[in-house]
């Protein structure tokens, strides 16, 4: 297992990953799990939450939420997806053990047949 997954957004990159007191501190602010939080990833409050928990941990220049909302920022105006970042918090929930790897395998795989059922309505 690796030990963090690597984020690059403009010319830098970030190491996410959620130790035990970052898990903590998010099973406060969400008043629940931090494996239920991830139902609610749809939701840009909570994944700028969780991409807060995984950035502070192992970046020195991550002091406060603000800070990660910028690098989302960033991330977004060269071209990044807010809705790929919820494959990036799945594979770091998986790295910092908090899930299975099958898990974030299924993820994808459900995400893939959305894609295409998509494709084929739209043609």
């Amino acid at each position: 297992m690796k030990p963090y997954v690597l984020f690059k957004a403009g010319d830098k990159d970030y190491r996410l990953r959620i130790n035990l007191s970052s898990a903590i501190e998010l099973e406060d602010k969400l008043n629940c799990a931090v494996v239920d939080g991830l139902n609610r990833l749809g939701e840009v409050r909570i994944l700028a939450k969780y991409f807060y928990a995984a950035s502070k941990t192992l970046n020195d220049d991550i002091k406060a939420e603000n800070d990660a909302l910028d690098i989302i920022d960033e991330y977004t105006m060269q071209g990044g997806l807010i809705e790929d970042l919820y494959e990036v918090m799945l594979e770091v929930m998986e790295c910092s053990g908090y899930i299975r790897k099958e898990a974030v395998e299924a993820s994808k795989k459900f995400k893939a047949q959305l894609m295409e059922k998509q494709a084929d309505l739209l043609s």
